[in-house]
C-alpha cells in the first residue's frame, strides 16, 4: 500500500468521485506499495502488476 496516501484520503476520494459521476473508477491492490509496476522497486508486486496491467488494457480498449 502506497504509504504517502492514507487510505481514509483514498476512501474519500473514490466516494467523492463516484458522486460527481460514473466515469471514475478507482482500484486498490492490496499489499502493493508506490512503484508497484516497476520492476526494479523494492515495491514491485507481480500479482498487481498482472491484474492493473489487465486492467490498462481493458481501459485502453474501451476508450482509445
Amino acid at each position: 500500500l502506497d504509504k504517502g496516501i492514507p487510505m481514509e484520503f483514498v476512501n474519500a476520494y473514490i466516494e467523492e468521485s463516484s458522486r460527481i459521476s460514473e466515469k471514475y473508477r478507482t482500484i486498490v491492490y492490496e499489499g502493493a506499495g508506490h512503484g508497484f509496476l516497476n520492476p526494479d522497486s523494492v515495491n514491485y508486486n507481480e500479482d498487481a502488476f498482472d491484474k492493473s496491467w489487465e486492467e490498462i488494457l481493458l481501459f485502453f480498449g474501451e476508450h482509445l
